[in-house]
């Protein structure tokens, strides 16, 4: 009794085999749809940040090169927001590094900022500090770099300390390539513990 429903099952096994692989394939592919669609509606603020804002980075490191103008630069942020046309960043908490072949270079650093890829402008804010090769610090609430000029501004309050003086006004317009330096207004400086207003 036993060996004719062993050779039944070996016929019906046999004659239905393709079968029987077609609906485990279809029971497993099953499965795995349903485990991903669950993960899906787990996760909504995700596909929301997709769907509407673009995407978002952690612990970004971006770079740019303009070898027309001769300048480099390198961008190190925490967080990174891209739109969906990747023309412009948001980022926090960042660290910006300019380069040029025979000037100091600068590194900036502060709390916000924006890059528009079309303008090729970097606005950086909140507590913004800069800092070259030479010695020289910069600080600031708000300053601009205009990658195509190669020029760093703000109409801001700011703060200048080299190695043998510091200065105060509003405004500054720095052309990184040509080292040129100019403060707009109501400028303060001090040389070797002298002050004078400017």
């Amino acid at each position: 009794m036993v060996f004719g429903i062993f050779i039944a099952m070996k016929r019906f096994l046999k004659r239905y085999w393709p079968l029987l692989g077609i609906i485990l394939l279809l029971i497993v592919a099953l499965f795995y749809l349903f485990s991903s669609y669950k993960e899906i509606l787990e996760k909504p603020a995700l596909m929301n940040v997709f769907s509407e804002e673009g995407f978002k980075l952690e612990d970004v490191h971006y770079s740019q090169d303009n070898p027309d103008k001769g300048i480099k630069w390198t961008l190190d942020a925490r967080e990174a927001k891209i739109s969906k046309d990747r023309q412009f960043i948001s980022f926090r908490q960042f660290r910006l590094k300019l380069e040029t072949k025979d000037r100091p270079s600068i590194e900036i650093e502060g709390e916000n900022g924006e890059f528009n890829k079309s303008s090729g402008e970097l606005n950086l804010r909140d507590n913004v500090k800069g800092r070259t090769e030479n010695g020289y610090r910069f600080m600031t609430d708000h300053v601009l770099y205009q990658q195509k000029e190669g020029f760093l501004k703000t109409e801001s309050p700011v703060s200048i300390i080299g190695p043998s003086f510091s200065l105060k006004g509003r405004g500054l317009y720095l052309d990184i390539k040509r080292e040129y330096l100019s403060l707009q207004a109501d400028v303060h400086a001090v040389i070797e513990n002298e002050a004078m207003v400017l």
